[in-house]
């Protein structure tokens, strides 16, 4: 998660938010039997190729996954980093987040935020 996580406490709010979030987790992977045929399913629907493999995990995650995009992005791509399938993005999804679009408005047009349109902000970034 990343250094801003390293100390959060867990109150009762937060750890209520925390279980919700594993709940909604195993019930995704409980939605495909097991984490092996999840994984071999979404190989099947994205033809093994890697950035549609990813796609198709992604948005089956945000019908399912309480958790934040950003930690549904980094999951995948954690997920291909260490081998668990041949899973890659192939564009940022910088559409869905919000802070990360924000700061790549801020590296390519300086301190004033232009309207960079996504496609091309994608583009820039990639």
């Amino acid at each position: 998660m990343g250094g801003a996580h390293k100390y959060v406490s867990l109150d009762d709010h937060r750890g209520a938010g925390l279980a919700k979030d594993i709940g909604s987790y195993v019930a995704w992977v409980g939605s495909h039997v097991d984490p092996d045929q999840l994984i071999g399913n979404s190989l099947i629907m994205g033809n093994g190729d890697p950035a549609a493999v990813f796609d198709y995990l992604y948005r089956s995650m945000n019908e399912w996954i309480r958790a934040r995009k950003s930690i549904r992005f980094t999951y995948l791509s954690l997920l291909g980093a260490i081998g668990v399938g041949n899973i890659e993005a192939d564009h940022p999804y910088l559409n869905d987040l919000f802070f990360s679009k924000k700061g790549a408005r801020w590296l390519f047009g300086g301190e004033i935020l232009p309207k960079i349109p996504i496609g091309e902000l994608n583009e820039m970034v990639i």
